[in-house]
């Protein structure tokens, strides 16, 4: 007699302990990462712009108060107010809120937000049941989600509404979410090129609408001409941004490069991405492309650990690359969510060696992927007369 059919229901038994355990290690860890972030987010959240929207919520300009020299600490911690217009208008509700609860709320939004876009990504990715909880709880699990969470980071909002107005770009909704994005612009470059390309009128001109009415609502808030208010946020960013991780500018930076060189790298280094991309983008899905680009900016221009949140577009996209590729994209987003966390401290991480070392090693990944040859999935982000491919 055949033991077949006794030894199959054995090994699926099997299969499903094995994946019980292995999603509740993984659960734990994400877990794990919620509480660390969320109790450094309750102690510090140094970097939550409240302080800044504080400002705003009493009629002063933030961005000139901290050029000015910032009287009476004001403005707390690393809080410089370094984004667009539009970020402290929104933020204004939690203005409202004393600091203890302002930084709670921050980290309650925060933490939904990056669960939700994980969510969206897993969706798109194909990912369901098992698969789909496992790949997401590994992303909560990552050392940049607890340090967005923990220094009250605005990275997890772009994540949310980089994803959301990728999904809807073909539309004004789309450009809205967009303009949120772009409030923490080092983000913005190589999707505003894309969308520029691909001649996403609408969601530009939406995006161009709501970013002008951030500056406008910001200037009559502070009773500030509206005008000498556009270059702030890049006043300050000069002086308050220095040496990054793994990116060109930050490798500029080390050089000893002045102001300008360091943004016509980045931004150079940018274009060239997005133009191999746009070159292939008959070989790449929607979700590959958002990846890309995302990956792009890491590489390209001004970011610290918490910002390779951003990386979860690749993440999730790489599960169903071919075998060799897969091992290839995890090991390198591995090295960012698990390792890095352990010697971004130290001294050498800061020369521009190790800088340029990261960087060459995000530009062949980068180029090896766009250069892979089709990277499609049969569902998409739009529907296929809306996408890239068809233009």
């Amino acid at each position: 007699m055949s033991i077949a059919p006794a030894i199959a229901p054995r090994a699926k038994r099997r299969l499903r302990v094995f994946q019980a355990l292995g999603l509740a290690l993984l659960g734990a860890l994400a877990c794990k990462g919620l509480v660390e972030g969320g109790y450094y987010a309750f102690q510090f959240s140094q970097d939550f712009q409240w302080s800044p929207a504080v400002l705003l919520s009493e009629g002063r300009d933030a961005f000139a108060w901290y050029l000015n020299g910032n009287a009476d600490g004001r403005i707390l911690m690393s809080q410089e107010p370094n984004y667009l217009h539009l970020i402290y208008v929104l933020l204004l509700p939690f203005a409202a809120l004393p600091w203890p609860l302002a930084k709670m709320a921050w980290a309650l939004c925060s933490a939904g937000m990056g669960v939700v876009g994980g969510f969206w990504l897993a969706r798109e990715a194909g990912l369901r049941g098992w698969a789909a909880l496992a790949a997401l709880a590994t992303f909560v699990a990552a050392s940049p989600f607890a340090h967005a969470l923990g220094a009250g980071q605005q990275s997890l909002l772009v994540l949310f509404a980089l994803t959301w107005a990728w999904r809807t770009r073909a539309s004004a909704l789309g450009g809205a979410a967009f303009a949120v994005a772009a409030c923490k612009y080092s983000f913005a470059p190589p999707a505003l090129l894309w969308l520029l390309l691909e001649r996403r009128w609408l969601a530009l001109a939406a995006a161009a609408l709501t970013g002008l009415a951030g500056l406008a609502a910001y200037a009559w808030l502070c009773g500030s001409n509206p005008l000498a208010l556009l270059t702030e946020p890049l006043q300050v960013s000069a002086q308050a941004t220095r040496i990054g991780l793994a990116d060109v500018m930050s490798l500029a930076r080390a050089l000893q490069f002045s102001a300008g060189p360091v943004y016509l790298a980045g931004l150079a280094v940018a274009g060239l991405g997005v133009a191999l991309l746009w070159r292939r983008r008959r070989q790449l899905d929607d979700l590959a492309i958002l990846a890309l680009l995302c990956q792009l900016s890491l590489l390209a221009l001004f970011h610290h650990l918490y910002d390779y949140v951003l990386l979860a577009p690749l993440f999730f996209r790489a599960l169903s690359f071919p075998p060799m590729l897969r091992a290839v994209t995890l090991v390198y987003v591995g090295w960012f969510w698990f390792v890095v966390q352990f010697i971004d401290t130290a001294p050498i991480m800061k020369t521009p060696a190790a800088i340029a070392a990261m960087a060459l090693a995000s530009a062949a990944v980068f180029v090896s992927l766009a250069m892979a040859g089709p990277l499609q999935r049969r569902r998409m982000l739009l529907r296929p007369a809306t996408s890239a491919a068809a233009l």
